[in-house]
């Protein structure tokens, strides 16, 4: 029988240091048993106790149905063998850190219930984990919705998004710097598949179905939170875990890693928790019923991904032609939209025909400047504005409280057509009051409850506001 000492192993263990801002590493050596007991088959196989476990095993009705055959699902099988079943049952009841197996029934017994649970399951859950950079919380836990959470990170799974590339070590390979504490999480389940064969057809197309939505439902998740308020936010990547004791076989699998610099910073606190949840609601309700603030919500999303202020503002200006100028797709003359996208958000966002004006002009010169760049041309930076990332940002936070607004409006109405008359809007001397008209920031920081801003003045149509 081989020497148990021989198969040691270091593998790293990780831990938050510094007021959690760096994850240091230390391998800490351990017996790997199992690649002992694999080793150790042929002198096992001639023990009448290993024997009989095996036979007792392949003998009962439900697990012997799964064993020695091929058990997953639509998106990925294993074949497990009854040998390998018993060595992890095994395993799983000894320390990985002493020198010599020591057997400790409470553990068998944890091991041996999850095995059965498994084997009784009629379904493989899997865990969606996709960690958030610069998102912190005080509490360990926010609800976004059933089966969608945000959570705070266990150490398992940290351990398994380093394995697998989604967090990287930037100081060495022992230490990272901020490390993502929190994550967007995600449990879904697939029926369970047993034998030879392969998935049919519509079993694909079921899965390939529930993977694209469980994709769409992070990545709305992650919109909303960075619509929500300013912060800076992303995604470090994805990766998924099966958590069925017999799905264990099957490997992880990782995907979208974003490498970026920076720690992030993306602050939540207990107060903002019923507020961020009251704006899901809506947010969904309303990016689900109307394909133009879908468009506007990503465009807004993958701005804030963009490195370069030029990128960035004609992503924003997509989002702000989406949100403006959707219900212009039919006409045959899509003239002066340079004018009305201006007119529009400025009668959309302001209070006072002051106000108009400098939001007229800021969407007026942002379309040049997206102009420009796009028939790659020097776009001339607008006065008042000391740099063109300056610009972009305030053109970011009107986007958003546009957005904001949109979304309201669009949550409170039945259908699924436009935001408003537009016509209306400019011309009718009737201003959007009261409850009718959205509150200009959702989610403000210090604040308890949405702000409703009471307008009760006429407005009219601004003549100041015309083509120089």
């Amino acid at each position: 029988m081989p020497n148990p000492t021989r198969n040691k192993y270091r593998p790293t263990v990780w831990t938050f240091q510094h007021d959690s801002n760096f994850l240091i590493g230390q391998e800490k050596e351990k017996y790997y048993w199992t690649f002992f007991l694999h080793q150790s088959r042929q002198s096992l196989g001639q023990l009448a106790d290993y024997q009989s476990c095996l036979t007792l095993l392949r003998g009962d009705p439900m697990i012997g149905a799964q064993i020695d055959r091929l058990v997953g699902s639509a998106t990925g099988k294993a074949r497990i063998d009854s040998a390998s079943v018993l060595d992890r049952l095994v395993v799983g009841s000894m320390t990985s850190d002493a020198a010599h197996p020591i057997f400790q029934q409470a553990l068998f017994d944890r091991e041996y219930a999850r095995f059965e649970e498994a084997i009784h399951e009629s379904t493989v859950t899997t865990d969606i984990i996709v960690p958030l950079q610069g998102f912190k919380m005080e509490s360990d836990f926010l609800q976004i919705e059933h089966g969608l959470k945000i959570a705070r990170l266990t150490m398992e799974e940290i351990d398994a998004c380093i394995r697998l590339g989604v967090i990287r070590a930037s100081l060495g390979p022992l230490a990272i710097p901020h490390p993502p504490q929190f994550a967007i999480k995600l449990a879904y389940q697939q029926p369970k598949l047993i034998g030879d064969d392969p998935p049919n057809e519509d079993q694909l197309q079921k899965a390939r179905e529930m993977a694209q939505e469980n994709r769409e439902r992070i990545a709305r998740a992650v919109n909303a939170l960075r619509l929500w308020k300013s912060g800076d936010l992303w995604t470090t990547g994805t990766i998924e875990i099966p958590t069925s004791w017999l799905a264990s076989f099957i490997a992880g699998s990782a995907y979208g890693t974003i490498i970026r610099p920076g720690p992030g910073n993306y602050p939540f606190t207990k107060d903002e928790v019923w507020v961020f949840q009251a704006f899901w609601k809506m947010f969904e309700t309303a990016v689900l019923n109307r394909k133009f603030l879908d468009v506007a919500v990503k465009r807004f999303d993958y701005a804030q991904d963009r490195l370069r202020p030029q990128d960035k503002i004609i992503d924003l200006m997509v989002a702000l032609e989406a949100l403006f100028l959707s219900d212009m797709a039919d006409h045959e003359y899509r003239g002066e939209l340079r004018f009305r996208l201006a007119l529009r958000a400025a009668f959309f966002l302001a209070e006072s025909p002051s106000e108009r004006k400098t939001i007229y002009n800021l969407f007026r010169d942002a379309y040049d400047i997206r102009s420009a760049i796009v028939h790659g041309g020097e776009p001339e930076l607008p006065k008042g504005f000391s740099s063109l990332d300056e610009f972009v940002n305030r053109l970011a936070e009107s986007t958003r409280n546009a957005l904001h607004r949109g979304i309201l409006l669009a949550s409170s109405s039945g259908t699924a057509a436009g935001l408003l008359d537009w016509t209306e809007l400019v011309l009718s001397t009737k201003a959007l009051q009261g409850e009718e008209r959205p509150f200009r920031s959702y989610a403000g920081i210090g604040e308890t409850e949405p702000t409703k801003v009471d307008n009760g003045s006429k407005r009219g149509a601004d003549k100041n506001l015309t083509e120089p």
